[in-house]
């Protein structure tokens, strides 16, 4: 991959049409400081407009909303940064039913579960 470049893998299923998950490469050219979140946004409006996340996001690390999990670790897309001429492999938080690509289903989850979520992300 060129230097200036990063990737995103992207868990991608449909809970309404598929019977089994995929993932989509995606490059992006590298301009800088851009959290997960941003390379989703970017991804969105520029390259996939099918794509589903939660784009409402506080940006300060707070609401949970971003929950996600990034190369196997849980992250907050809204606070954590993509490297140049790296792959990050996204997919949606375990533990919950997955609706669409990264959204999943929080309406089940207990409040001490989300802050679980926040304290270990």
């Amino acid at each position: 991959m060129d230097m200036n470049k990063f990737a995103l893998k992207i868990f991608r299923f449909d809970s309404f049409r598929d019977s089994k998950p995929s993932y989509k490469d995606y490059e992006i050219r590298f301009t800088g400081s851009m959290s997960v979140l941003m390379a989703l946004e970017y991804i969105y409006e520029h390259l996939d407009e099918t794509l589903a996340f939660r784009r409402y996001c506080c940006g300060t690390s707070r609401c949970n909303s971003c929950l996600m999990r990034a190369n196997g670790k849980k992250i907050r897309a809204c606070s954590t940064l993509v490297e140049e001429g790296k792959t990050v492999v996204v997919e949606p938080i375990e533990g919950y039913r997955v609706i669409k690509d990264l959204v999943v289903d929080f309406s089940d989850a207990k409040d001490s579960s989300l802050a679980e979520e926040e304290e270990s992300a």
